[in-house]
């Protein structure tokens, strides 16, 4: 198989937790790739 690991963690996330957790876990991680944290 591919490995796709950003898709495929993104996809774990989504399963593993709500929809509004994994806004929240998406929006601290873009914040930390800006630098924001």
């Amino acid at each position: 198989p591919r490995t796709e690991p950003y898709k495929t963690h993104l996809a774990y996330v989504r399963e593993r937790r709500s929809d509004e957790d994994g806004e929240a876990i998406l929006a601290e991680a873009l914040a930390k790739l800006r630098g924001e944290i």
